[in-house]
């Protein structure tokens, strides 16, 4: 799953527990838009749990911090927003 989608209200957490359930064990969630998107502990307990197969966002809630859980998975690609940069 791809998240390019402008946030506002509506989209706050629009990735949830039931969507990344829905994403099922070899999924990948990628995000490029907003950290707020998602829900970074649901995302990270799926991700500990095997809910998920792996992510790889480019942006997150409390930028420029990012879930420490994240840094040890091997299923995850942290990469630092750069998009402004290109």
């Amino acid at each position: 799953m791809y998240i390019t989608c402008a946030f506002n209200e509506e989209t706050h957490h629009v990735v949830d527990r039931k969507v990344i359930d829905a994403l099922g064990p070899k999924g990948i969630l990628i995000n490029i838009r907003r950290g707020a998107h998602v829900d970074e502990p649901e995302l990270v307990s799926a991700l500990l749990e095997g809910r998920i197969g792996g992510a790889g966002p480019d942006v997150f809630e409390n930028e420029p911090e990012a879930p420490k859980q994240l840094f040890a998975l091997e299923n995850v690609v942290l990469v630092p927003h750069v998009g402004s940069d290109t």
